[in-house]
């Protein structure tokens, strides 16, 4: 005899949603920034990403389908089955949980497989994926515990659920309070196992309450102790795992033994699972090295984690090199620049800072080898388009002019 299980696979709705649920999920994972492709940690958050947006819909539809007992009055037929109650319900919230699980783990797939090519040795991280795992279990096991209890609605509750799991996460997911969801990967951070664990579990005693708890017994004041103590637990629980999910999703990892670092000086070193952009790396150490005398880079330059100098490190911010040149850029002019003091006049001020940010903004040209992208913003406050005119200028024309900068910053009066 066919299982209850594969029954509701069978007949479930969601059937015909699924190339929906997978398009949104590939949509979410190559919809933004494809910069994660290559980097383990990158990949692995953006894997899990698309959690965050398939556990509300998941969260209505479990909500709909749990509800159709009461819609279409079948309490007395379900009491004398042969089957457990609970065993029926679960079958219907595990079909439900399956159909958000399916096109979850395609996407996790597909992440690997562009992402191995490029990434080298490793693989995604499993905490990123079971994190994402959690989201839609605990989507599906909300939206029955919601639909079993609202009764009389047939269609509020299911989309009030759905959007409220969804603000929840828009606005909640991605901070130190509830870490439901993370928007990155970068690698200096790993997943705290004991926060992981508590949204497993938290996903987990949902689902449990979700199964035991009968909302039509509660209008009977003759129910057992027994199902009063076992919702009186299952609420305590919660309780309880939804205190140890405040544990911070992200902790910092050790830096490693050996940094992957660029030849010559200055050196640009990354983390191992940044290697896809040591090469790119590699010429801007070279185009640094060629700076005029004027401005005396430091020797090494560390992504942030693998060392404690807050002046030589930088952030590979969405895989964007553009970050790390201008940092760069940033502490060659701070170290080639005499120590800060207040100038005697604003006039002079205003001049020494001017000089100064034009300073950062030619030497980011500079090393990068390009003027900023158009998908790059902010930046130092000058005129970029003027800077840019000078890096195309001869050799010697743009050394002129970064002396004169200079001059104009070692000169200004100071009171």
């Amino acid at each position: 005899m066919t299982s209850p299980f594969l029954l509701e696979l069978k007949y479930s709705p969601l059937r015909w949603w699924l190339p929906l649920l997978l398009t949104i999920d590939l949509g979410t994972l190559f919809g933004r920034s494809q910069a994660w492709i290559g980097v383990w940690p990158e990949a692995s958050a953006a894997a899990q990403l698309p959690a965050a947006f398939l556990a509300p819909g998941l969260a209505t539809a479990s909500a709909w389908a749990a509800a159709r007992t009461s819609r279409h009055n079948v309490h007395q037929h379900l009491a004398a089955s042969r089957h457990p109650r609970w065993r029926i319900e679960g079958a219907q919230l595990f079909a439900t949980a399956a159909y958000g699980l399916l096109p979850y783990m395609i996407g996790v797939i597909v992440a690997a497989g562009v992402s191995y090519g490029e990434a080298g040795p490793g693989f995604l991280w499993p905490s990123y994926i079971l994190l994402g795992a959690s989201m839609v279990v605990l989507g599906a096991g909300l939206g029955h515990a919601v639909g079993r209890c609202a009764t009389r609605s047939q269609f509020f509750a299911p989309v009030a659920c759905g959007l409220l799991l969804f603000f929840s996460l828009l606005f909640a997911g991605g901070s130190d309070l509830l870490g439901l969801t993370a928007l990155n990967g970068p690698p200096e951070f790993e997943l705290s196992p004991l926060a992981i664990f508590a949204r497993a579990a938290s996903s987990c005693i949902v689902v449990a309450a979700a199964l035991c708890i009968r909302w039509e017994n509660w209008k009977d004041i003759r129910f057992g102790w027994l199902r009063t103590l076992g919702a009186a637990v299952s609420v305590l629980a919660c309780i309880i795992t939804a205190s140890l999910a405040t544990v911070p999703l992200a902790v910092a990892r050790p830096a490693p033994d050996g940094a992957l670092c660029t030849d010559g000086r200055p050196s640009i070193c990354f983390w191992p699972e940044q290697r896809r952009f040591l090469s790119d790396a590699q010429l801007m150490s070279d185009r640094a090295a060629s700076l005029p005398r004027e401005l005396m880079a430091p020797k090494s330059f560390h992504e942030e984690g693998l060392r404690d100098d807050q002046g030589t490190r930088f952030l590979l911010l969405d895989g964007e090199l553009w970050f790390v040149g201008e940092s760069m850029a940033s502490r060659i002019v701070h170290e080639s620049s005499p120590p800060y003091c207040e100038a005697t006049n604003a006039n002079a001020e205003n001049r020494r800072d001017k000089a100064y940010m034009e300073l950062i903004a030619w030497t980011t040209i500079h090393i990068m080898g390009k003027v900023q992208p158009v998908t790059v913003h902010g930046g130092p406050p000058v005129d970029k388009a003027a800077v840019a005119r000078v890096a195309k200028r001869s050799i010697e024309q743009q050394h002129a002019w970064v002396r004169e900068r200079m001059r104009i910053i070692k000169e200004t009066p100071c009171g």
